[in-house]
């Protein structure tokens, strides 16, 4: 079980499971990159440009695929994804997660896959 600090927002969690989810808008106080550009650049150098910071998930839910959480006061973004899956879901769900917090427009990833956005205004969450 994970906890939140208050100074922290979560904007998103992808989670492999078949269940719906509320929406809520979110975005970080970083420059908005276009959907081609998040899509094209090589990861390591969005994540560069973007001030983000990638760190492996200690969560072993095999539907668990990731998070990304937005600093309120500074914007900074931190991605964190399981260890062990593959480069591409790696890769798939990191600018997913991304663009989600940026607000940048992609589509929604297929079934079973999707995303839990927690409010901003929470202060505490459990995940």
């Amino acid at each position: 079980m994970a906890k939140s600090a208050t100074s922290t927002a979560p904007l998103g969690v992808t989670k492999q499971t078949s269940s719906d989810s509320d929406k809520a808008s979110a975005s970080a106080s970083v420059t908005k990159p276009s959907a081609d550009y998040l899509m094209d650049t090589p990861l390591p150098v969005l994540i560069d440009e973007l001030g983000a910071t990638l760190a492996d998930s200690s969560i072993a839910d095999r539907e668990f695929c990731g998070a990304v959480l937005v600093r309120r006061r500074t914007g900074e973004l931190r991605l964190t994804l399981p260890t062990g899956r593959s480069e591409l879901e790696h890769d798939v769900v990191a600018r997913y997660l991304l663009a989600q917090a940026l607000g940048v427009p992609v589509p929604e990833l297929p079934t079973p896959f999707i995303t839990i956005r927690i409010p901003t205004e929470q202060s505490e969450v459990t995940l």
